[in-house]
């Protein structure tokens, strides 16, 4: 299976990262990013784990506890979606 590179601000990794649920499903992926210079993330998904990790994202901004988590998951939510349109059309 072909693993694509998605890039994450160290902001949008750590909200990933400290969300509770992702965390515990996702944390083998979260751990094998690989940091960049400027302090950005890599993570290395399949399509199916780009489209998991996306669901979940989403499923987590509709259950956020405060304004700020369902915004900062909501945008990585259409930043995550965006990059999987992108990947199934091959643009």
């Amino acid at each position: 299976m072909k693993k694509h590179e998605i890039e994450l601000t160290k902001y949008e990794f750590n909200t990933l990262k400290n969300n509770s649920i992702i965390n515990a499903i996702f944390s083998t992926l979260l751990l094998n990013s690989i940091e960049t210079k400027n302090g950005n993330k890599y993570l290395y998904l399949t399509l199916a784990e780009l489209n998991e990790l996306t669901g979940f994202v989403a499923a987590e901004a509709n259950h956020a506890k405060t304004p700020k988590q369902e915004e900062a998951l909501g945008a990585l939510y259409e930043y995550l979606d965006g990059i999987e349109y992108k990947i199934k059309r091959n643009l």
